[in-house]
């Protein structure tokens, strides 16, 4: 017993040092033992190179790679304007938490009634009142007896009376309307003040909501507004 130890590790089956060229590790008659079918085997593997894709696989990793790509931008922003808006947008979350810290938009103050967190039409309401028609559905959800006509605009007390769960769900809510339409200077506002209470990191459901932002915002015509939410989407949280 010692013997077979002292030998050493043993090849499961020991093929010796048989070519390539075989005989029957070339012709096309099937194996007629696990040797042979061994050595065939290990002949194919040998022309094989390092990363193999059959015809088909290789094309759909081409599409899905062609399809996950955002379109490229057009123009180059200025890196030093990208700067700017980056800290710009720094200072305003540093304020944020400092309010928040104060007490602003707590629980022991002021608060302003907002829809229910799944009331999608209600939230397009309370956002943008009747100014901009609701790319939802009518029968998504029932009346939040919130009523803005005119909409409301984002303020420091209302961005901090919204917990983490409820910016997050605003801010997919909002990239979701802005894929059936355009972004209008009310849109951007509310997205750039939503933008600014996203805590890192962020969730991976979070992080696919802004690569599908910054892809509709590069499908769309350009502007300042869609700039600066590229710079914030696209490189802040990246």
């Amino acid at each position: 017993m010692a013997q077979l130890y002292d030998a050493g590790p043993r090849a499961a089956l020991d093929l010796g040092d048989v070519d390539d060229d075989a005989s029957d590790a070339t012709t096309e008659e099937d194996p007629q033992t696990v040797e042979v079918f061994v050595r065939r085997m290990r002949k194919e593997s040998r022309q094989l190179g390092d990363v193999f894709l059959a015809e088909d696989e290789a094309e759909n990793s081409r599409r899905r790679s062609t399809e996950s790509n955002p379109p490229e931008a057009t123009e180059t922003m200025p890196v030093a304007w990208a700067r700017s808006v980056l800290a710009d947008f720094s200072d305003l979350r540093l304020a944020l938490e400092a309010h928040a810290a104060a007490g602003v938009g707590g629980k022991g103050g002021p608060r302003m009634p907002v829809p229910r967190l799944k009331d999608s039409r209600g939230w397009h309401r309370f956002c943008f009142g009747d100014t901009e028609s609701c790319p939802d559905s009518s029968d998504d959800d029932e009346e939040s007896g919130v009523e803005t006509p005119q909409g409301t605009l984002p303020s420091v007390r209302l961005l901090l009376q919204f917990d983490f769960v409820m910016t997050q769900r605003l801010v997919a809510m909002h990239v979701r309307w802005l894929d059936a339409c355009s972004l209008s200077r009310n849109r951007a506002l509310w997205l750039y003040a939503l933008l600014a209470r996203l805590h890192k990191p962020l969730h991976r459901d979070t992080c696919a909501v802004l690569r599908q932002l910054v892809k509709r915002l590069l499908a769309l015509p350009d502007s300042t507004e869609g700039r600066l939410l590229l710079v914030l989407a696209g490189r802040y949280f990246d």
